[in-house]
């Protein structure tokens, strides 16, 4: 299952979308902000960022934020989901789909329901397409690209006049 945020990223002055839209899996495993994530996806709107939220079941998520992602996040994408979450979820694409249509959704479909110039268009289903076969030695060459791209970090020596850490007593004792 995955529910989108808001629209794409802005667009820049060459007419090409400038990619602003981070992909969030289990995001309720490990998502821990000083602020509400139901808060930050209303925010993200205002600033054209499109946020991914992808989960396995909506069992995973606390009523009151699956409600705040029904809320916020304007496109959806659902792929074959349990009967429970089918009758949770049909609200969102009634009345063209059915909890039936959600629940038996085949290999490589899906349903959707997007947010499209700024309206909500009908819900619909789509097949996707399978992935192409790995490129062999592909991963090799981006981590050394990585590898490559990432700064050369310079150890800096300690500062002598900075305050010495002092042993800790408790280890003292024995």
């Amino acid at each position: 299952m995955r529910m989108s945020g808001s629209g794409s990223g802005s667009r820049n002055p060459t007419g090409g979308d400038t990619g602003r839209a981070p992909r969030v899996d289990f995001h309720h495993n490990f998502l821990t902000l000083p602020y509400a994530l139901e808060d930050m996806l209303a925010a993200a709107r205002g600033y054209r960022l499109g946020i991914t939220l992808a989960h396995q079941n909506l069992a995973q998520l606390p009523r009151h934020l699956e409600e705040s992602i029904a809320a916020n996040a304007r496109s959806k994408l659902y792929f074959t989901m349990s009967p429970l979450d089918a009758k949770r979820l049909v609200r969102h694409v009634e009345p063209r789909l059915s909890e039936h249509d959600l629940a038996n959704l085949g290999r490589f479909h899906a349903a959707t329901r997007l947010v499209v110039a700024g309206e909500e268009a009908p819900a619909f289903t789509l097949r996707t397409e399978k992935l192409p076969a790995p490129v062999p030695g592909r991963a090799a060459q981006i981590r050394r690209e990585l590898r490559r791209r990432a700064p050369t970090l310079t150890p800096t020596p300690p500062d002598p006049t900075a305050p010495q850490p002092q042993a800790d007593p408790r280890r003292s004792a024995r």
